[in-house]
């Protein structure tokens, strides 16, 4: 009962963030997939980085071999990223129990990458769609973090 109700806060607060701030998904998905791992492993929950790729699964093996090599952007071929909690998906829009509703329908995703390649990748915007105005990053962060008490309190409770 207490996972579902902190699945339904965390896609409550993140629809928000996304209402408030353009083009999260197109260029800042990175980003926020960083903020939102290191707020919900803060909080005490195990999330987990993953890229979503619509490269078939027998080149799965590739991107997992580039992620955890530490690649570039360049190198892994690669259509959101996202946080997984479980076996639910999360990003901007929310908490999402499958792909099937979601532009990302026919990706493959692929777990394990690393938060601080993740890190890496967010400091330059070499291979991110530009649309997205990345002065939006600060108000972001702030958002994401205005989230860690209520999750807190939340999991504290009996």
């Amino acid at each position: 009962m207490k996972k579902k109700k902190v699945l339904e806060i965390i896609n409550q607060e993140f629809q928000e963030i996304n209402e408030n701030h353009k083009h999260i998904n197109s260029g800042g998905c990175g980003i926020f997939a960083e903020f939102a791992y290191r707020s919900l492993s803060k909080v005490g929950l195990k999330p987990q980085l993953a890229v979503l790729t619509r490269r078939t699964e027998m080149d799965v093996k590739d991107v997992k071999k580039n992620l955890k090599n530490n690649a570039s952007a360049y190198q892994v071929p690669f259509s959101h990223i996202v946080v997984v909690i479980g076996k639910k998906f999360i990003d901007s829009n929310g908490v999402q129990k499958n792909l099937s509703n979601t532009p990302f329908w026919n990706c493959v995703c692929v777990k394990g990458m690393d938060v601080e390649l993740l890190k890496d990748w967010n400091k330059n915007k070499h291979n991110w769609n530009d649309v997205f105005n990345r002065n939006q990053i600060p108000s972001i962060k702030k958002k994401i973090k205005a989230i860690e008490p209520k999750l807190i309190e939340l999991l504290a409770a009996a």
